[in-house]
């Protein structure tokens, strides 16, 4: 009678999966600023969908409702270097990495730009994670 017993198990897991699909694990980008270092390394900066604004050498311009166009935010450090990589599918880690390489700034030094930039976009509501994270050192996903 085991036997039978294992198909409804599976029958009821597979059921429960199928309709569970709308439950993936989800981060508020208020949140990232929270996460280990190790975490937000691996992620991929995707710009938000339907979001204009214009990327120049000096920053990031929008324009407000009445059609004037400022600037929301101006570029320090090597920062325009890093967006130039947002669309390659690149984490921040080797984002970071590149610049240090391109510009001689350590890894450390690069990789806390890339990442506060990153997060600043987020706040922003211009940029977002790729896809759920997780921390391999603990194992759990963010």
């Amino acid at each position: 009678m085991r036997d039978s017993e294992q198909p409804i198990a599976d029958r009821r897991a597979f059921f429960r999966r199928l309709f569970d699909f709308g439950h993936q694990p989800q981060l508020l980008l208020a949140d990232i600023p929270k996460l280990p270092d190790s975490v937000v390394a691996e992620m991929i900066p995707v710009w938000m969908e339907g979001v204009e604004f214009d990327i120049r050498d000096d920053g990031i311009y929008c324009q407000n409702p009445e059609g004037e166009v400022y600037c929301a935010h101006a570029f320090s450090g090597h920062e325009i270097a890093m967006l130039d990589q947002y669309a390659c599918g690149r984490n921040l880690r080797c984002i970071a990495d590149n610049v240090a390489h391109a510009t001689g700034v350590s890894c450390d030094e690069a990789f806390a730009a890339a990442r506060a930039l990153f997060e600043k976009l987020c706040e922003y509501g211009w940029c977002h994670p790729a896809a759920a994270h997780f921390d391999t050192s603990s194992g759990d996903q963010r």
